[in-house]
């Protein structure tokens, strides 16, 4: 019976995965040079997603070996972190949820999500364990894709919380910008 316990944990856990029901989901577009003096190129997906893509092309890349130069410029911090919201998106492992963290911080440029209201986009998911960037502006958004770390780091450090032998974090937090960024559980990676 114990074998079973973390299969049902996490289906569990799951029931109410991912952003505030009513949001949009779209794919996040990242765009810049993939090497010093490169063309501008455009990559859709999770950062996961990009990365392959970018191999694909270029084997060996490194988002380290990346300079914000061929990255693109990060953009001014004009909004500020706002309301932080327990219990929106479902408990996810915060061991994969802290991976997507240090993912996004070695990126270079910004996360693209469409025009909203209301649009979200999957920036990265690992293990069932998924961060979103929700737009909830008429005008696209471009944040930094390394300063939305500190976002998901403040929702896995001050919502964490164990259930049996696992620590779990989810919640969302909001920028005055009109955008905010989601941890939590997706049963799809």
């Amino acid at each position: 019976m114990r074998y079973f316990l973390p299969l049902a944990l996490c289906v569990a856990v799951g029931v109410t995965a991912g952003p505030p029901a009513g949001y949009e989901i779209r794919p996040m577009t990242w765009k810049g040079a993939i090497e010093k003096s490169g063309p501008e190129m455009s990559f859709d997906g999770t950062i996961q997603d990009v990365t392959a893509q970018i191999r694909s092309i270029k084997p060996g890349f490194s988002w380290a070996n990346l300079t914000n130069e061929e990255g693109g410029e990060p953009v001014s911090k004009r909004g500020y972190k706002g309301q932080r919201i327990r219990n929106v998106g479902g408990r996810a492992n915060t061991c994969p949820i802290q991976s997507g963290a240090d993912n996004l911080r070695d990126m270079k440029g910004n996360c693209q999500v469409d025009a909203g209201p209301s649009v979200c986009s999957r920036l990265s998911c690992v293990q069932h364990a998924a961060v979103w960037l929700c737009n909830d502006d008429s005008k696209p958004i471009a944040p930094a894709c390394a300063g939305l770390a500190d976002y998901v780091e403040d929702i896995k450090n001050n919502y964490r919380q164990t259930y049996g032998s696992q620590n779990t974090a989810q919640g969302q937090e909001r920028n005055t910008d009109k955008w905010n960024v989601v941890v939590g559980m997706d049963l799809t990676c």
